[in-house]
């Protein structure tokens, strides 16, 4: 029977909107973009000292030597990286620019001009940005499906809200995105300060998500000590906040100011520790083995992202000479380790089903998807190579294989051990994220044989949740018998250790499912069709255990198999009555399970 979910509230759908639009103005930039200048300087002294030019860079073009300090651009002052990064957010594409440069202890004005960027201009920063801005959209992706999927979830929100703010997050913001957001009309480029000032407190917001985690619920005191990080990481983002603020909507006067980001720096590290240490002791005081594991992947995730950034932020912003990001081995590699949050939410989501979130990612096309990219490792990284050696073959051999020799034999070997460990590749992804496909014409092979030659119920029993445990790896497997006359269903065989499990025999959802007469999918979220059906205290003791489908079986003995676990969030087959769901798993292989001992 079609149930739908509880409609999602107008604001969720207009700040959804503002984040995405928000996402789509950071790729836009990333990708058209201006050619580097060519320099590396130094701001230690109160002024920005050119420590080297790249040869046939423009900025080499432009006459700039090592020794030179730029004093002005376009007659606003340069002291700090801050000043630099303002100016170059409202530079225009193919403009010349006026420098006011220190030459010889001379001044003079340097006619700066920066082209757009070609293909041939980009370097593996370039492309490593591509990565990131790919998993930053699937952050993102997550962030919004949580939040539409649990609109009147707290806590969901919350985590879908955090998950939203570290897909637009950025050390450093690109070239001409000042301008652009300038370009829309007031009332829109009003609209994208929500997702960027979620992203400067996304630190605060990690903090009140693992103290609510994983009860999924507002603790006693939340509410209160919120109050004090919350405004503390507010108001030490109002530097950058104002920085922007003067980038965006005072372009002729959005330098000399100094640098007023360090506070939230500051801050953010000590909430990065304060959200490490929750984590750890909820992690030391739950109980229940999936939490833990929740607990223990988001943990490590918090600990190398946040180190990560916090690194790179310190290095880029008061280290480095360089002016572009992932100007560096060392800076892309930290860059890329700041994912480790997002894509350690992502990995509980899918693996673990982090906020009760039913996320199906193997069927159809994102099945079919995810093989594939495994399958086009190897081509993708010869194609990769050819198209480095294609933009370069103006170039001699010689210079070329001089400059990229690290480069082709690391592609070569890449690609080679990808083709050769493909079906191991295979088999890994389907093992960890869909196991029903990897496992289940085994197990409802092995599963029909022990029902065809079963003699009683103690040997269905022993035989089906063996197979179900050894297979699917729950975290419980039980068989319940109701004899007649009975409440509940009892348990007669076990795998694992059962921690609540209450079904009744004569229940609303067991009657309805008699009526039904079909596979049917119980979940219990507050607003579902199903939940209004049925007694609030029967609802709760589904909730509690955990079940999520009921498929019906005909018997005279009424009879269910039950597991709840980690991939299968509740396992069930009922020679009588029953429930069949292995999370990932479709009505039709509960189904086909039932079909084959002629019970449905």
């Amino acid at each position: 029977m079609a149930r739908r979910g509880p409609r999602a509230p107008w604001w969720l759908l207009f700040a959804a909107a503002t984040f995405l639009a928000y996402f789509c103005l950071l790729v836009y930039t990333d990708l058209v973009r201006p050619e580097h200048r060519g320099i590396t300087a130094d701001f230690a002294g109160g002024g920005m000292l050119v420590e080297s030019v790249v040869p046939a860079s423009p900025a080499d073009r432009a006459g700039l030597r090592a020794g030179d300090v730029i004093r002005s651009w376009d007659g606003q002052p340069i002291q700090v990286r801050r000043d630099w990064v303002a100016v170059e957010a409202n530079a225009a594409l193919g403009a010349v620019v006026r420098l006011g440069v220190e030459q010889d202890r001379e001044l003079r004005v340097i006619l700066l001009h920066t082209p757009r960027a070609r293909w041939r201009n980009w370097s593996w920063a370039g492309f490593s940005l591509v990565v990131a801005r790919l998993t930053q959209a699937i952050t993102l992706g997550l962030g919004l499906f949580i939040a539409f999927r649990r609109p009147r979830d707290l806590v969901a929100l919350l985590g879908g809200w955090l998950l939203a703010s570290a897909g637009v997050y950025v050390v450093v913001v690109p070239y001409r995105f000042a301008a652009l957001w300038r370009a829309f009309p007031l009332p829109v480029g009003a609209l994208f300060w929500f997702p960027y000032a979620s992203s400067l407190v996304v630190m605060a917001l990690l903090v009140t998500l693992f103290l609510a985690f994983p009860a999924r619920r507002v603790r006693p005191g939340l509410t209160r000590l919120s109050l004090v990080w919350i405004p503390t990481a507010a108001a030490a983002a109002g530097g950058p906040a104002w920085h922007m603020w003067r980038a965006v909507y005072r372009p002729d006067a959005a330098t000399g100011f100094g640098d007023r980001a360090l506070p939230l720096a500051l801050v953010s590290l000590a909430l990065a520790v304060v959200a490490a240490a929750t984590l750890w002791h909820n992690y030391r005081t739950t109980r229940d083995t999936t939490d833990r594991r929740r607990i223990l992947i988001l943990l490590v995730g918090t600990v190398v992202g946040c180190g990560s950034g916090f690194a790179v932020t310190v290095i880029y912003w008061y280290v480095t000479p360089n002016l572009e990001l992932l100007a560096s081995p060392l800076s892309i590699a930290l860059t890329l380790g700041l994912l480790a949050v997002p894509l350690s939410f992502t990995y509980a989501i899918l693996r673990h089903r982090l906020f009760g979130v039913r996320v199906i990612v193997r069927q159809g096309l994102r099945y079919a998807a995810a093989r594939g990219v495994l399958l086009s490792l190897a081509p993708v990284l010869a194609a990769v190579g050819l198209a480095d050696v294609l933009v370069r073959r103006a170039q001699s051999v010689e210079a070329v294989l001089e400059s990229r020799i690290w480069v082709y034999l690391i592609l070569g070997a890449a690609a080679l051990v990808a083709h050769r460990q493909r079906r191991r590749l295979l088999d890994a992804l389907d093992r960890r994220f869909f196991k029903e496909r990897y496992d289940a014409s085994r197990l409802l092979q092995q599963v029909a044989d022990d029902l065809r030659n079963a003699s009683g119920a103690g040997a269905i029993a022993r035989g089906v949740t063996s197979q179900i445990s050894r297979a699917l790896q729950p975290e419980y497997v039980a068989l319940l018998v109701a004899e007649p006359g009975e409440r509940r269903f009892r348990s007669v065989a076990a795998e694992g250790t059962v921690e609540f499990l209450q079904v009744a025999a004569d229940g609303a959802a067991i009657n309805l499912l008699r009526v039904l007469r079909k596979p049917m999918e119980v979940a219990l979220a507050e607003g579902d069709w199903l939940a209004g059906q049925l007694p609030a205290d029967e609802v709760d003791k589904l909730r509690r255990s955990g079940v999520e489908m009921l498929v019906p079986v005909a018997l005279v003995r009424r009879s269910l198999i039950v597991s709840r676990g980690l991939l299968v969030s509740f396992v069930c087959y009922l020679p009588a009555l029953g429930l069949y769901d292995l999370s990932a798993c479709d009505e039709r292989l509960a189904g086909r399970i039932c079909l084959d001992r002629g019970l449905l």
